[in-house]
């Protein structure tokens, strides 16, 4: 399954927005996002239903997606691998900087733009 192309112009436009606050190890928290939640919330708003773990978090996951936005998205992975300046990880990886330096939106953006 490809990627959507319609979700994925609109997620790499959503975080390179500067609309959303970069966050990390949480979809959302407050009023920050990590880039998986950026997609939740896109969906949330294409939906015109108010962003919600128990709904758009795989099982009530507050770290990844759930089956209703990867269908949506037409992602096969609930955390979908890229390379990033030689270094292919998952994005949460990348976002939250686990092990490594985290990455920017607009670096994470560039990536899915390009890989997915």
């Amino acid at each position: 399954m490809s990627m959507n192309p319609k979700v994925k112009a609109t997620w790499v436009a959503a975080l390179r927005s500067g609309e959303y606050q970069q966050g990390r190890e949480q979809l959302k928290c407050d009023a920050e996002f990590c880039c998986l939640g950026v997609l939740c919330d896109l969906y949330a708003k294409e939906h015109g239903v108010a962003f919600d773990f128990g709904l758009y978090g795989g099982g009530g996951d507050d770290e990844l997606p759930s089956s209703l936005v990867l269908e949506w998205a037409g992602l096969d992975s609930e955390d979908p691998q890229v390379e990033i300046d030689g270094a292919r990880q998952n994005v949460s990886v990348h976002n939250d900087g686990a092990g490594t330096r985290s990455k920017t939106f607009a670096q994470i953006a560039d990536a899915i733009e390009g890989q997915l």
